[in-house]
């Protein structure tokens, strides 16, 4: 998370989310530093990333423990040497796994929507920067797709999904900043969403032998919401519409009785209690619950995410995934229907 995203933020808002960042650390379930690092360098996200960037031969010693570093060095030092039948691309891969299926979207698999920045150092977690990212977004949207590639990247994905995939629902989760599961950095909500649409999907997959296998149900987060929007005006004839509904649910800062605090109230106590001396404080706070004590309010904000239903399940009965949603945490907020879709056009014609 740059700098760059935090600065779009409110001073008093920018203060705030800078206390919530202090009390993370103070607060993690994992207050010891090497174990931290543990917990990173085994999880599923970063086994993923170590194989990506041996894929692509993008070495950097601080991608990987001190010793799988050293000894998997020599392997970057000339090019690697294959195999007959080893040299295929993913996309050649897949294409060969899938013939039939893929034909009507190859164009998806021409561009990859890998990273290219090989630099790994951030300032915030990856909880907190999605965060200050749907902070910022509310606070000050884009106007225009910036010159920065990751963003570039972002409203090119945003794009290709608009234009292949059906059926695109967006929900919307609320949040306390300074609730204990905040402080843990734990979204258990939306872990077992995420989890739960991944078993359907695989069943879906099952039940039709497989035509689903990899194109069925997803659910993913929306940290960047205003690159989203400016994706949509060149898909929907009324973009303005959607995305005033999307943007409806701002931020807001309340009292522990759930009640509004405005602006002004805010910035005076922050004036009168400035953010280093309130970092200064928190050693006083044992537990993650007292931090109530530690402001006289906290902010109240908005998650938002995709969850889509693609082509090859489109004619399908959809309940479970309807009863899930009822069920759930979330808010449908909006709904995007492509009628490109044969099975759509014919539907509403």
């Amino acid at each position: 998370m740059s700098q760059r995203t935090l600065s779009r933020l409110p001073p008093h808002v920018s203060a705030v989310v800078s206390l919530y960042s202090k009390a993370v650390a103070r607060y993690s379930l994992y207050p010891s530093k090497p174990i931290q690092e543990y917990m990173q360098r085994t999880s599923g996200e970063h086994e993923r990333f170590q194989n990506y960037k041996l894929r692509a031969n993008a070495y950097n010693s601080h991608d990987f423990p001190p010793l799988v570093s050293k000894t998997i060095r020599p392997i970057f030092k000339a090019p690697l040497q294959v195999l007959p039948g080893e040299d295929v691309s993913t996309e050649e891969l897949v294409a060969s796994l899938f013939p039939n299926q893929l034909a009507a979207t190859s164009p998806v698999f021409k561009e990859s929507l890998h990273s290219h920045s090989h630099r790994t150092a951030k300032q915030n977690s990856d909880y907190t920067a999605r965060i200050i990212s749907a902070l910022a977004s509310y606070y000050s949207p884009f106007q225009a797709v910036p010159p920065v590639a990751s963003l570039q990247n972002s409203v090119q994905w945003y794009r290709k999904l608009l234009q292949n995939t059906p059926i695109v629902l967006v929900l919307r989760k609320k949040h306390r900043l300074f609730s204990s599961s905040s402080l843990a950095q734990l979204d258990v909500g939306t872990v077992e969403m995420a989890q739960r649409v991944t078993r359907l999907g695989n069943t879906v997959a099952q039940d039709d032998e497989g035509v689903a296998a990899t194109r069925s149900y997803h659910f993913t987060n929306l940290n960047t919401i205003d690159l989203f929007a400016l994706a949509l005006q060149e898909h929907v004839s009324n973009s303005t519409r959607l995305k005033d509904t999307i943007f409806a649910s701002e931020p807001r800062f309340v009292d522990h009785d759930g009640n509004t605090v405005e602006k002004a109230t805010v910035v005076e106590y922050l004036q009168h209690h400035p953010v280093h001396e309130l970092i200064r404080t928190l050693g006083k706070y044992e537990q993650a619950e007292e931090m109530g004590q530690l402001l006289p309010f906290d902010m109240e904000y908005t998650s938002h995410h995709i969850l889509t239903i693609e082509g090859p399940v489109v004619e399908r009965n959809h309940q479970e995934l309807l009863d899930m949603l009822d069920s759930s945490e979330f808010e449908v907020v909006a709904a995007r229907i492509s009628l490109q879709h044969p099975a759509i056009h014919q539907f509403f014609t």
